[in-house]
C-alpha cells in the first residue's frame, strides 16, 4: 500500500512486472537479527541473552550469507544496543498484570466489503494484560526512522499501525479485550544524543520509548504504565490530575470510537487502491510530504524514472497539522522532556 500511494509506477515496476531484485541490505539484516532477539524474548523460557543474540546473528548468516569483517566489527556495538532494548522492556514488562504476549504472530482475514481483497501480515507484539478487565497494545518494532503519522492517512501512507488495528478489531481472539494503543517500538535509534546532565538509564529509557496514539482514559493506561502520568513508556504522555492531558499529549489520545476510525481508514484506503490498481492506474506521481516522506529518495528505479519535476505530488500539511507540530516541540521542552533530538 505504502509503496502504491507513494508512487504507482514504482509499485507497477516491482509487483507487476516483478523486476525488483530485493537484494538483503545490511539495514533490513540488522532488522531481521534484533527482531529475532526481541521474539525470543518472549518465546524462550528462560530467556538468556547472550544466547539468542548469537544465535539471531548466526540463523542469518546460514540464511543470506555471512557478514563482512567490518559488518562483524560492528556488530560489538549494536549488541550492546539490543541489549539495553531488551531491558527496556523486561523492566516495563514486569508492572503488567496477568500479562500475556503474542509475538510474529501472522493473520489473513479476506475483506467482507469485496471477497477480492484480503487482509494479510503479521504482528510483531500483541501485549494482553490486566485482572477485572483485559486490554491489549499492539506494537511493531523499528530498527529505522520510520514513524507513525496520522497526517499522512488521507494519502494511503503510514497505514501499518491502523491496518494491524483492522485485523484486531476483527479478531475473535481479541474481542473481549480493549485496544488502548499502537505503537512503533524503537529497537535501535540513531537520532539520540546523550547530554551530559542525563543519566545513562535515561538516556537508554528515552531512546526506546513507545511512540503511536493511546486511549483517552487515564485510568486504562495507568494498567499498562503506572508512571502514565510523566510517561517512562510511551514517548509524550503526559497527564495532570487537574488540567489532563498536555496539548502535545491530547493530539495523540484516542477514543475507542478514533482507534476504530483509525482501523476503518485501513480498511477504506486499501479498497481503494484496490479499484485503482485493477483500473491499471500507474502514473508517474511520487508523493512528497513534508520533511517526512519522499517516495524518490531510496526508490530503486530512479535511474530508470523518466519522471517530470510537475509530476511530484507535493502533499499539503494543514494548519491543523502545523499547529500540532508546534505545540508538541513547545510543550515537550516545556516539560523537560527534551530527548536530545538535533
Amino acid at each position: 500500500l505504502k509503496k502504491y500511494y507513494g508512487c504507482p509506477y514504482s509499485y507497477y515496476l516491482e509487483r507487476i512486472l516483478s523486476i525488483e531484485e530485493n537484494d538483503s541490505t545490511f539495514s533490513s539484516r540488522l532488522g531481521t537479527v534484533f527482531h529475532a532477539v526481541m521474539e525470543s524474548l518472549y518465546e524462550k523460557k528462560p530467556f538468556d541473552f547472550e544466547t539468542e543474540w548469537a544465535n539471531a546473528i548466526q540463523a542469518e548468516a546460514e540464511k543470506n550469507g555471512a557478514f563482512t569483517p567490518k559488518e562483524n566489527a560492528l556488530f560489538i556495538r549494536l549488541k550492546d544496543e539490543c541489549g539495553a532494548a531488551v531491558a527496556f522492556y523486561q523492566s516495563h514488562d514486569s508492572l503488567l498484570a496477568d500479562p500475556l504476549f503474542k509475538t510474529e504472530e501472522p493473520f489473513a482475514l479476506v475483506s467482507p466489503d469485496n471477497p477480492l481483497v484480503s487482509f494479510s501480515g503479521q504482528f510483531d507484539k500483541i501485549v494482553s494484560f490486566g485482572k477485572d478487565k483485559r486490554y491489549y497494545i499492539i506494537v511493531d518494532y523499528k530498527t529505522g526512522g520510520e514513524r507513525f503519522d496520522e497526517a499522512m492517512l488521507p494519502y494511503g501512507l503510514s497505514l501499518q499501525l491502523p491496518y494491524y488495528a483492522y485485523f484486531a478489531g476483527a479478531s475473535e481472539a481479541l474481542a473481549d479485550e480493549e485496544l488502548i494503543g499502537l505503537f512503533i517500538g524503537p529497537i535501535l535509534s540513531t537520532t539520540l544524543v546523550k547530554r551530559a546532565k542525563d543519566s545513562l538509564e535515561k538516556f537508554n529509557n528515552d531512546k526506546f520509548k513507545l511512540e503511536g496514539v493511546f486511549a483517552k482514559d487515564i485510568s486504562k493506561l495507568l494498567q499498562l504504565d503506572p508512571s502514565a502520568y510523566k510517561s517512562t513508556l510511551i514517548r509524550s504522555l503526559a497527564y495532570s490530575e487537574k488540567k489532563g492531558f498536555y496539548p502535545y499529549s491530547l493530539a495523540r489520545a484516542k477514543s475507542p470510537e478514533d482507534f476504530v476510525a483509525l482501523a476503518a481508514s485501513a480498511k477504506e484506503q486499501t479498497l481503494e487502491a484496490d479499484k485503482r490498481i485493477r483500473s491499471g492506474d500507474f502514473a508517474i506521481a511520487p508523493a512528497v510530504f513534508k520533511n517526512k516522506y519522499d517516495a524518490c529518495a531510496y526508490c530503486s528505479f530512479r535511474d530508470v524514472c523518466y519522471r517530470k519535476d510537475e509530476a511530484i505530488r507535493h502533499l499539503p500539511m494543514g494548519n491543523s497539522e502545523a499547529e500540532e507540530e508546534d505545540s508538541d516541540e513547545g510543550d515537550e521542552e516545556k516539560e523537560g522532556d527534551d530527548d536530545g533530538l538535533e
